[in-house]
């Protein structure tokens, strides 16, 4: 636990903003003795709430956006344990298993992000202004879609030696989920694609 406080506590900035913030709460404060009894009680009582001012601004950065540069890599901490990076090479390196691009995307991609949450459930988001697509892996055999929603159509496929069940409506479908080989697998859709664009994804990947 102290290991782990110390690396997020190393990976705070500090704003000029807020530096400025806190050297003029601690100029305002009188720390002047004026009687040795009293004062001590006063000064006491000024030293506490600056340091509490200054505990709020921790947590306040802790709990919110972490950025921080690595020479090597740009790493984005949105919060601890969910981090991006810059490429399906680091994706992989970290999460510690190989996680393939998605081919044969329908729609035209503008953005790409690789995110690994909790060290071990690695994702891939593609996306434009309109659609977006998101593929997850991890090591097991849940369903790591993050969906459990309750769907108007359900149906399981074959590919080869394993089962993929693919939720929709009857517009498409939007969601499959699989195992294979000890891992677990999700493709998530923002609009509905056909039984057949789903399953020729998810034979196209590794």
């Amino acid at each position: 636990m102290k290991g782990r406080y110390n690396e997020i506590m190393n990976n705070i900035q500090v704003t000029e903003e807020m530096h400025d913030r806190i050297m003029r709460k601690i100029d305002e404060t009188d720390f002047n003795t004026e009687t040795t009894n009293r004062s001590s009680y006063h000064q006491y009582r000024r030293i506490i709430s600056i340091a509490a001012c200054l505990a709020i601004i921790c947590i306040g950065i802790i709990g919110g956006k972490l950025i921080f540069n690595n020479e090597e890599n740009l790493v984005e901490q949105v919060v601890p344990d969910i981090v991006e990076y810059n490429s399906i090479a680091e994706l992989s390196q970290n999460a510690g298993f190989e996680i393939s691009e998605v081919k044969n995307v329908s729609f035209s991609i503008e953005k790409t992000t690789y995110t690994l949450y909790w060290g071990e459930l690695a994702e891939i988001t593609y996306s434009n202004d309109e659609e977006e697509l998101v593929y997850r892996k991890a090591v097991g055999n849940e369903d790591i879609s993050g969906n459990y929603n309750e769907y108007y159509l359900e149906k399981k496929c074959k590919i080869d030696d394993y089962e993929v069940t693919i939720k929709g409506d009857m517009n498409g479908y939007t969601l499959a989920v699989w195992q294979k080989n000890s891992y677990s697998y999700s493709l998530e859709f923002s609009k509905s694609v056909s039984e057949i664009e789903i399953l020729d994804i998810i034979k196209n990947l590794n």
